[in-house]
């Protein structure tokens, strides 16, 4: 199910999580939220209220790209309202 990273005894080693008692996957983390860990875990989104990592990271990145547009598309259309309040 999910992309299992190798350990790699520097940053990753094989070890317990000390919340859960159990294995923890090299990358992942536990979030106190959710109560769970969290596979190649990348941060907490506020905006969301949930923990961005391998389940959910395409959505997070749409969702900013959907932001992006209609931040650009909001600043074209003020643009042509104001030009044209101005041309008048």
């Amino acid at each position: 199910l999910f992309d299992h990273y190798q350990y790699d005894d520097l940053l990753y080693t094989n070890r317990l999580c000390p919340t859960t008692k159990i294995r923890k996957l090299a990358r992942s983390k536990y979030d106190r939220f959710s109560k769970k860990h969290v596979p190649r875990f990348d941060h907490f989104c506020g905006w969301l209220n949930q923990a961005i990592g391998e389940q959910n990271y395409r959505w997070f990145l749409l969702f900013l790209m959907v932001h992006v547009f209609m931040c650009f598309y909001g600043s074209w259309a003020l643009g042509r309202v104001l030009y044209g309040e101005v041309l008048e």
